[in-house]
């Protein structure tokens, strides 16, 4: 799976470092376990952009894709999207969790069979 990390940050970005690694772990994790290495290029692209009032992280896949029907339940607990997936479906729910306890928010965008993109935007504790 090739893997490519853009961090654009210029100023001090503050955050509960045990958090934003519960959640970049479990995102990273999660389009690793569901990539499609079928595919030509199978990837994962980390994106970060901070400033001195939010950080937004893009964590983008081309893996399997979420099915248009999972989509709004995949961060319910023990919910699991993928007959693929080996997990407590636990994983995106502590994902929310986190980013909610640190005031930020969580979309995802997909297409089944193209791939996911979770946008995380988080704010800076130091303001």
């Amino acid at each position: 799976i090739r893997k490519n990390i853009i961090v654009e940050q210029n100023e001090p970005f503050f955050t509960s470092p045990t958090r934003l690694e519960i959640v970049l772990n479990n995102l990273i994790s999660n389009a690793m376990k569901y990539a499609d290495l079928r595919k030509a290029d199978p990837n994962i692209e980390v994106r970060v952009k901070a400033n001195s009032k939010i950080a937004e992280m893009r964590i983008i896949d081309n893996g399997e894709g979420i099915p248009t029907d999972a989509k709004p339940k995949i961060f319910d607990m023990f919910y699991r999207a993928s007959a693929n997936g080996v997990g407590s479906g636990l994983g995106l729910y502590i994902v929310k969790e986190a980013i909610e306890k640190i005031g930020g928010s969580i979309v995802v965008y997909s297409e089944y069979g193209k791939g996911a993109e979770f946008v995380v935007e988080i704010p800076n504790m130091q303001n």
